[in-house]
């Protein structure tokens, strides 16, 4: 920003435009500051192409959005539940575990 208002006003800022070299130096510096901002930019797009949408919306909204899918049928055969006369002490149903997350 300084190298800009250098460029900008150098007669009325000459303490900042000579402080930076010159107007030369300060358009030299100027130019370089702008392409490395601009390359700084375009690798961290890359970076969130390549992380995923997913993964950018997390950092800019600070939780995570898990889409829940179908539940699937188990293929797995259920055991019995103990009935009340068995005497398990356990009046609670049985409950299948949750499916785990990729």
């Amino acid at each position: 920003m300084l190298t800009g208002l250098a460029i900008y006003k150098p007669t009325q800022l000459a303490g900042l435009t000579t402080a930076l070299g010159g107007y030369e130096w300060a358009r030299l510096e100027h130019f370089a500051l702008t392409i490395g901002y601009v390359l700084f930019f375009l690798v961290h797009i890359a970076q969130v192409v390549r992380a995923g949408w997913n993964n950018f919306r997390a950092m800019v909204a600070g939780f995570e959005v898990v889409e829940d899918p179908a539940p699937m049928p188990s293929t797995a055969p259920r055991a019995a539940a103990p009935d009340a006369a068995s005497g398990s002490g356990n009046p609670l149903p049985a409950v299948p575990p949750l499916p785990m997350r990729p």
